[in-house]
Order: structure tokens, then sequence, then C-alpha cells
């Protein structure tokens, strides 16, 4: 599909999905058209909402989404979910399985699987982007589950107007999930697998130990996506957030967030990037492998060039 500037916004803003795709794919490739497009849509934007949700590989995400979704399209009209799978460190392929496990067929929810290029956040290193591209679209209730491969995911908190940290009984000591790093993104915990036995005292631990360390001031909620157990209570806690976010100043507030650390991180990234390609030029990463470079002194050298 070959299409000129204005056709890819014309497209966006009407929320076409295969254009949609297109722009996307422009941006994930990392094309200068994609940040070119970016920066035309930039002042068409409108308030989005983004809800993160993260945990642990085989907490029940995906599972748990596809039920959250079901419900979150009675209530609006356009959805956008994105799946963030890990990429393999060898191969540097994605199986973008989590897909598999969302049966809705509703034309009104756009779903992308997008795989983690073997970022280090648990999220797909082109999703700060999608997300203000998405802005522009109607698609402006956004759903984001993370790769879920350990503390690195908390960089989702940055990004998303609130946060859902889901743990499984079945995966180990409640207490050690406090240790996690996750605690301090939580806006909402939600404790997976409650048909199970002992799902209900790892919950009620749980939940003691949030009294004792954060005051209650994170609400602990127990499902099961299998027969629907607490869907409804999560959801009903999900919208009285989000009406919250509105009503007040808190929206700006993470909007604020929001804008400057997509801004730092695209700094970064490119920075990054450019510094790479770089020193690659130059021939160094050769020596490098071969023992001939004090990697320290060019890390000194490479310092002595930004400053």
């Amino acid at each position: 599909m070959n299409l000129n500037q204005k056709s890819l916004i014309d497209g966006i803003l009407e929320g076409d999905r295969l254009i949609i795709g297109k722009a996307i794919s422009l941006i994930e490739n990392g094309e200068k058209e994609g940040f070119t497009l970016l920066k035309e849509i930039y002042p068409l934007k409108k308030d989005i909402f983004v809800l993160g949700i993260t945990g642990p590989l085989g907490v029940g995400k995906s599972t748990f989404i596809d039920k959250i979704i079901e419900k979150m399209a009675d209530d609006f009209d356009k959805i956008g979910v994105f799946l963030c799978d890990p990429s393999s460190s060898i191969s540097g392929g994605a199986f973008l399985g989590d897909r598999l496990r969302l049966k809705t067929k509703n034309e009104n929810i756009f779903i992308r699987s997008m795989a983690t290029r073997n970022f280090p956040y648990g999220i797909s290193p082109s999703l700060p982007f999608i997300i203000d591209l998405f802005s522009a679209s109607p698609y402006r209730n956004i759903i984001v589950e993370t790769a879920g491969i350990g503390q690195g995911d908390v960089s989702i908190k940055n990004f998303s107007h609130l946060t859902l940290v889901l743990f499984s009984p079945l995966l180990g000591d409640e207490i050690q999930f406090l240790k996690g790093g996750l605690m301090e993104i939580s806006d909402i915990l939600i404790v997976t697998k409650g048909d199970y036995d002992i799902a209900e005292p790892f919950y009620k631990t749980l939940k003691s130990s949030i009294s004792i360390f954060y005051n209650d001031l994170i609400p602990v909620y127990m499902i099961s996506s299998s027969n629907g157990f607490g869907i409804d209570d999560v959801y009903n806690e999900i919208m009285k957030r989000r009406l919250d976010l509105f009503s007040s100043n808190k929206y700006l507030e993470r909007e604020k967030i929001r804008r400057l650390e997509t801004f730092k991180y695209l700094l970064r990234e490119l920075y990054t990037k450019k510094m790479i390609e770089k020193i690659e030029k130059e021939g160094d990463f050769k020596e490098i492998e071969d023992g001939k470079v004090n990697i320290y002194q060019k890390i000194l050298d490479i310092i002595s060039w930004t400053i």
C-alpha cells in the first residue's frame, strides 16, 4: 500500500484499520516517514485513556484482557489493544501468541501484537509513539499488556494512566511479590486463578501485607477469568478510576509525565542508535571483539564527544 502523508493522516483520523496498521509498521521499522507522520499527527491529538496491565509470565494477563475488552466494548465505540510479546535473545523473533488467547471478533476492537525486540522494559520500543498515533484516531481507549518478563515492566507506568498488576497464587510466595518493584507502580492489584483452593489464603495474606506496608492505598481484588468471578468488580473499579481521572486534574498530571517520558525515551533511543552507528562505521566493534581496544577508554572518548 503506497500512500502519501495526507492519505495516511486522513485514514488515521477516520479509524481505517488497514491504514493504521500501515502507520504502525512505519513507526516500528524506524522509518523517517513514520516520524514525519507523528509530527503531523501530534497537533491533532485528543484525550486518551491508557490502561497498562502487567505481571509475571503465566499469570493470566491475556485471558483477563479478553474478559475486560468484552465489557469495555459495551461502553466505548473503539478500543485499541497492544500485546507485547518477548523476543528471543537468540533468533530475535517473537511468537506473538498472546493474540491467540483473545477470542473477540468485534471489528471495533483494534488488536496488535508487538515484539519487544529485546528491549529491556517489557514493552515494544515503539509503543510510546504508537500511543501518540492512536490519540489522533477514534481508538482512544487503549489497553497495553506488557511482556511480563520481570521488574523491567515497571516502565509501563510512564506511559499509562492506570496500571494493573496481576499476581498468581501458583507462581510463588506472596511476600516475594512485595519485593519485586511492581508494587510501586500498582494502582490496582489483582490475584488471578481465584478458582484454585490456594487463591483465597494467598489473597488474604497479600491484602493484609498491602494494608500494613501501603496503608490500604492499593485496592486488591481476586478474580477467576475461567468462570468470571470478580471480573465485574475489577471493571467497575477501573471505570471509577477512569472517571476520577478525567473529572480532576489527575489526567493532566499523568499526561505531563507521559509526554515528558515519551520525549526522553525518544531522545535516548535515537541517541543510542546514532552512537552505535558511528562506532560501527569507524570499525571499533571489530577491534573491541578482538581485544585491541580498552573499552573503558572508548567510553571516556564517547563521553568527551557528548559534553
